[in-house]
């Protein structure tokens, strides 16, 4: 069930990260590229993902929910945005850097979390199954039997 629940808060962060992408179905161009780069770049920064938040209310929300299931653990939540910003290289690569076919996939993937899991690498998977065991350890003892 955690590894649903950190799948779908990753999910909704690439969400809320597809419109940096020129609105194009082709295959990456210098532009694509470069979108793809810096929205990476602010995944894995803590302040820039401060400042995304506070003018994007899906992002806010995703991140919310990335530290409540980390139980406000920053490390933890940064390697949740890592595995986040690695998983949106395929993505965009999958997609051409299309938002709206980015939009699509993920929408995609948030009705069926474990499918979208199991097209990840091993690597990505097992990174996954990390962070929700992470998840798993820190929810609360008055939830657990």
């Amino acid at each position: 069930m955690k590894t649903s629940l950190l799948s779908a808060a990753a999910l909704m962060i690439l969400l809320s990260s597809t419109a940096s992408f020129a609105q194009n179905a082709k295959p990456l161009d210098a532009n694509d590229q470069k979108a793809l780069e810096q929205t990476k770049a602010m995944l894995n920064d803590r302040k820039q993902v401060e400042a995304y938040t506070k003018t994007n209310k899906e992002a806010a929300s995703a991140d919310q929910q990335v530290n409540a299931l980390m139980g406000g653990n920053s490390a933890d939540s940064a390697e949740v945005y890592k595995l986040s910003s690695d998983i949106f290289d395929k993505l965009a690569q999958d997609s051409g850097g299309d938002p709206a076919a980015m939009q699509k996939i993920l929408a995609d993937a948030m009705k069926n979390p474990a499918a979208f899991a199991q097209k990840l690498s091993p690597e990505q998977r097992a990174k996954l199954g990390e962070l929700a065991g992470k998840a798993e350890a820190v929810k609360p003892s008055a939830s657990r039997p």
